[in-house]
Parts: structure tokens; sequence; C-alpha cells
């Protein structure tokens, strides 16, 4: 699956090559292991080299390990986890403020969103 992914990303050789040493580079994973990954009868990556390689794809770590999302009806969990991560400490800072402090940022983002 991993290679569906990478093929996507690329129609030639040279930026085949050129996408996997990128891969490499950004998720500090060897180039020679995802070559393996990609070898016909490869070896699976590591749940924690599968979470890199998904995050710099841009896809979940079920759609590379099976070419399919979730059937989960709600919210795409990991856009809202992404969203967590990125603003857990300011939502962890607006917490820590007078319920009425909290109460009046509320209404000014609520103004704001419109």
């Amino acid at each position: 699956m991993l290679e569906a992914c990478l093929s996507s990303l690329f129609v030639s050789v040279e930026q085949y090559f050129s996408a996997l040493w990128e891969l490499a580079q950004k998720t500090g994973i060897n180039k020679r292991t995802l070559d393996g990954y990609l070898a016909k009868n490869g070896n699976e990556p590591t749940v924690g080299n599968a979470v890199k390689i998904a995050q710099v794809l841009g896809v979940s770590v079920e759609y590379l390990t099976t070419g399919k999302e979730s059937d989960f009806s709600g919210e795409n969990i990991s856009q809202e986890m992404i969203l967590f991560h990125k603003y857990r400490n300011f939502i962890r800072k607006i917490e820590s403020l007078p319920e009425d402090t909290n109460n009046c940022l509320n209404f000014l983002v609520d103004k704001l969103a419109r």
C-alpha cells in the first residue's frame, strides 16, 4: 500500500527516487529501510514508522496499510487529533482562566468566527 501512496505522487523513475529520498528525509527513516518496505514481498513498517510515513504523506495509517479509510461516519478523527495537538497548549491556558474570562473569550471567538 505504501507503494500505491507513493506512486500516486509521481510518474517517472526519477520522480520516484526523488520522492523516496524526500520521504526518507522528512520521516527520518533510512532510505534502505523504505526500499525494503517497497520491495516485492518486502518488510512491513513498524507502527512508529507507519505513523511517520502516514503523517508525511497526509494519509491515515489505516489508509497506508489497507488502502481504505475507516467507515466511521463521524468527524474525521485524524483531522480532529491534528487540531487538538496544534492547539492543546492554547486550550489548556484558556481552561485555566477564571470562568467569567473564559466565557468572555468564548463570546469573542463566536463573534469573530461569524
